[in-house]
């Protein structure tokens, strides 16, 4: 489905998120991801023990073997998984 705004057509998944919600995951963890993972490491150990529930949950997109998170998916989900395991 698309949605065109102002001129500017946006690709938008079923949950209506548009393409702009996302970005490479590197990106995310530097930049906002820190808080909850410290190290590169944290993150990647994270996402390969939790992948399934991110795709499911619509967190986590692979393309080509590059990862990106929906940004305003990402943390919430993340909290939620830890808080399970605690």
């Amino acid at each position: 489905m698309s949605i065109e705004e102002g001129g500017i057509t946006y690709v938008v998944d079923k949950d209506g998120d548009t393409f702009t919600h996302w970005q490479l995951a590197s990106e995310w963890r530097a930049k906002r991801g820190c808080r909850l993972f410290p190290t590169m490491g944290s993150w990647t150990w994270f996402e390969r023990l939790n992948r399934e529930a991110l795709l499911k949950n619509n967190a986590l997109l692979v393309i080509r073997g590059r990862k990106h998170v929906n940004v305003k998916r990402i943390e919430p989900i993340c909290l939620t998984i830890l808080k399970q395991k605690q």
